[in-house]
């Protein structure tokens, strides 16, 4: 984002899609038209590195959003897939499909907590180190 607050990408984005074209960078700037094209967009919400999108290249597109499913969902839909998965098994396996399901989806949200208390405890080194670093710099001046 520069310091007007534009997205210079987006703003490329924005003119390609409304102008269904662009110039050429040669001497003769010659209009080069898009045609038979469709596009696609994808986004998260704001957070995390992620900036708030121009609303007027937003009403560019036909916007659908998604929530994430519940944790019931989620079991129905993976306990679904696995289930089609091993069919072919023998019975013992196939009744051992709720039990692994709900084991995976355990040892997701285990790895995830995880993840975020690994971030955020290099945070507070990384911030210790630096108040560390200040300290000692300040008790040899």
């Amino acid at each position: 984002m520069d310091q007007y607050g534009t997205q210079q990408p987006i703003a490329l984005l924005k003119m390609l899609l409304e102008r269904r074209g662009c110039y050429d960078r040669g001497k003769d700037l010659n209009w080069k038209g898009f045609r038979d094209l469709d596009w696609v967009a994808a986004m998260g919400k704001p957070g995390g590195g992620r900036n708030d999108v121009d609303p007027r290249f937003i009403s560019l597109f036909s916007v659908f959003n998604m929530t994430f499913p519940a944790e019931e969902s989620l079991y129905h839909i993976y306990n679904s897939i696995l289930n089609g998965h091993v069919q072919p098994f023998v019975k013992e396996i196939q009744d051992l499909v709720p039990q692994i399901t709900k084991m995976t989806m355990e040892l997701y949200q285990l790895a995830f907590r995880f993840s975020l208390l690994t971030i955020n405890y290099l945070v507070v080194l990384e911030l210790h180190g630096e108040i560390a670093q200040l300290y000692n710099h300040r008790r040899t001046e």
